[in-house]
């Protein structure tokens, strides 16, 4: 049975936002989400070179251009995909220069 849809935003700081080519976006996701689910949407969201340096490495638990905040705290990438999602999350890709 199909779940109600939540909405999580994702934001982008310093370099990211201009390989994702833009501030932030809101994705449309089922209730029961992940972040790997929101990882894998983003894919057709956003500018192929956002999904290589980005998206795939952290898919893969590899280390990637970015830092992944979920609610102004750093995920760690070991098991990070498998983090459930709730209505309203805010979900950061920032530089590690940025200092998140």
């Amino acid at each position: 049975s199909l779940g109600t849809p939540m909405e999580v935003t994702v934001r982008f700081t310093g370099l990211l936002r201009s390989l994702a080519r833009r501030d932030s976006l809101k994705l449309s996701l089922e209730e029961d989400a992940t972040l790997g689910d929101a990882l894998f949407a983003l894919r057709v969201e956003l500018p192929s070179a956002f999904t290589e340096k980005v998206v795939l490495p952290m898919s893969r638990g590899e280390p990637s251009a970015a830092l992944l905040l979920l609610n102004r705290t750093v995920v760690a990438p070991a098991g990070a995909l498998d983090r459930s999602l709730t209505d309203r999350d805010v979900v950061a890709f920032v530089t590690p220069a940025d200092g998140g």
